[in-house]
């Protein structure tokens, strides 16, 4: 990381008064600002942390919290996490028009729903776009038989009950990793600081990117060849990119030989190789 790189942290008041909590890593000399939404229970210091290798191509990463997380008001749902990207995502735009520098988008798994509604909702700003195993809808059942297949694969000595309640604990964790959750929080999302039963309903109604399509942004998607949480390669391979497509379809695809979170170490540095010279080009 260059040695001028700060951090710098404050908040956003919304049309409805919500205060979003947000950070970014300042690069010593910035060629462009990387907007970063966070993952659900995740914090902007996660994001910051996770993409600071960034900061050595002279980039500057933008993150927040969203609302029910960290210091960001309200409750959680997934309506305000869109309306929250929308806001944060228009704020990186000004300060990457101030500093006549390109805004580009990096998002993974969930938080590439809310970063594509809000590239087509302020009509195309980024100047590219990094997905990293990212959702397009959420799909109950697709989640249900991706469980099932994993429950498969655990060897577990006990009774039924106890081995779908250890199974459902094991598979939480897989997809969430180093986040702690137990029953009153998961990471730094509280239980009473949810519209739980407005998650519930939007789960399976919840579709943001019905209307979305970027004809103009270049997208790079990358996605695991083994990755038993969302099973993307080999027979689900092609109807997945032809989903990423459908929105984007300026989109180049690469398969990074890891699992979900591009482990091993190789993996995650192939990653970081592509991601690069893609921002670069």
């Amino acid at each position: 990381m260059n040695m001028g790189t700060r951090i710098e942290r404050g908040f956003r008041f919304d049309p409805k008064d919500r205060k979003i909590e947000w950070a970014r890593l300042n690069a010593d000399i910035s060629r462009g600002v990387v907007f970063v939404p966070p993952l659900i229970g995740g914090s902007f210091a996660q994001q910051l942390n996770l993409f600071r290798w960034l900061a050595r191509l002279n980039l500057d990463i933008v993150s927040f919290n969203y609302s029910g997380h960290g210091k960001s008001t309200d409750k959680f749902s997934l309506k305000t996490s869109i309306e929250n990207t929308l806001i944060m995502a228009e704020e990186a735009r000004k300060t990457s028009r101030d500093m006549q520098v390109p805004l580009f988008g990096v998002a993974g798994c969930y938080s590439a729903m809310p970063l594509l509604y809000a590239a087509n909702s302020l009509g195309e700003p980024f100047s590219r776009i990094v997905l990293i195993n990212p959702l397009t809808d959420l799909k109950p059942f697709a989640v249900i038989k991706s469980f099932i297949s994993y429950y498969r694969k655990l060897s577990l000595r006990k009774t039924l009950k106890k081995n779908i309640t250890e199974a459902i604990r094991k598979y939480t964790e897989f997809l969430f990793p180093d986040i702690a959750k137990d029953k009153h929080s998961f990471g730094v999302l509280k239980r009473e600081r949810t519209h739980l039963r407005d998650v519930i309903f939007e789960f399976f109604l919840f579709a943001p990117l019905k209307r979305t399509l970027l004809q103009q942004t270049p997208v790079l998607c990358l996605y695991a060849k083994r990755d038993p949480v969302l099973n993307i390669y080999s027979k689900h391979r092609f109807h997945y990119e032809n989903e990423i497509l459908k929105i984007c379809p300026l989109t180049r695809f690469e398969v990074i030989d890891g699992d979900h979170f591009f482990q091993p170490t190789s993996a995650r540095r192939s990653a970081q190789k592509t991601i690069s010279s893609f921002l670069k080009a």
